[in-house]
C-alpha cells in the first residue's frame, strides 16, 4: 500500500471517529436521565405533566414547583394537593408580572386548558401596556410574596358541554409590595384524563 493510500485511509478513519464522538456528544447534550427526556436549558422540567420552571421565577415559585414534582412523582397521584398546588403556581406564575419579558409573555399558560383565549384575555387587560423589559426603568410591577388557600371544595364542572370532576379553590396571597393588583381570587379546575386544568379564573379583593 502506498503512503498516499494510508493517508487517505487513516483520513477516513479520522473522520469516522470524530463523526462518532460528535454523535455521542450531541446525545448527551439534548438528553438527561434526570428529566426522563429532552433536556429544556435554564428549564426545570417535569416530563410527564409538561410543566416548566424557568430560571428568572421567584423563589416562592420554585418551592411550590418542587411541591407539584413531589406529588406528581407519586405512582398513586393524590389529585386534591395536585389541584391545590396548581392553584398556587398559577396564582403566582400570572401576578408576577415583575419578571416577565413583555405582554407577550403571558404567565401561567401552560395550567390553563383554553391557552389562546386565556393570553389574549390577559394582553388586552392584566398585561397590557407590559412594556419590554429591556426598556423599563422607574415602572413597578408586581411579585407575589406569598399565598395561601382558604377554601377547598370537590364537585363537578360543564365545560365545552361536557361534565368533568372539578376542584374550586379560593386563595388569598401578598406582594412584595401592594401595587393595587388582586389579593384575592377563586380557581377552578377540571379533571382531563390523568392531567388537571384551569379553566376558570374569578379575580377578588384588592
Amino acid at each position: 500500500m502506498t503512503r498516499r493510500k494510508k493517508q487517505i485511509k487513516k483520513s477516513a478513519l479520522m473522520i469516522i471517529i470524530l463523526t462518532i464522538l460528535i454523535s455521542i456528544g450531541l446525545y448527551f447534550l439534548l438528553f438527561s436521565k434526570s428529566t426522563g427526556g429532552l433536556l429544556v436549558r435554564s428549564k426545570d422540567k417535569t416530563a410527564k405533566f409538561d410543566y416548566t420552571l424557568d430560571k428568572e421565577n421567584t423563589n416562592l415559585m420554585k418551592e411550590n414547583f418542587k411541591e407539584l414534582k413531589d406529588i406528581l412523582a407519586n405512582d398513586n397521584i393524590n389529585y386534591e394537593d395536585y389541584a391545590k398546588t396548581l392553584a398556587k403556581l398559577f396564582i403566582i406564575d400570572l401576578y408576577t408580572i415583575d419578571n416577565k419579558k413583555s405582554m407577550y409573555d403571558v404567565g401561567s399558560l401552560e395550567y390553563v386548558y383554553d391557552k389562546e383565549n386565556f393570553k389574549t384575555r390577559c394582553q388586552n387587560t392584566l398585561y397590557k401596556g407590559l412594556n419590554d423589559k429591556s426598556t423599563r426603568k422607574n415602572n413597578e410591577y408586581p411579585i407575589v410574596e406569598s399565598i395561601n388557600i382558604d377554601s377547598f371544595e370537590n364537585g363537578e364542572f360543564t365545560y365545552n358541554d361536557n361534565k368533568y370532576e372539578s376542584y374550586e379553590i379560593t386563595l388569598s396571597w401578598d406582594y412584595k409590595k401592594d401595587l393595587g393588583y388582586d389579593k384575592k381570587g377563586k380557581v377552578t379546575i377540571i379533571k382531563i384524563e390523568d392531567k388537571l386544568y384551569v379553566v376558570s379564573y374569578e379575580g377578588g379583593e384588592k
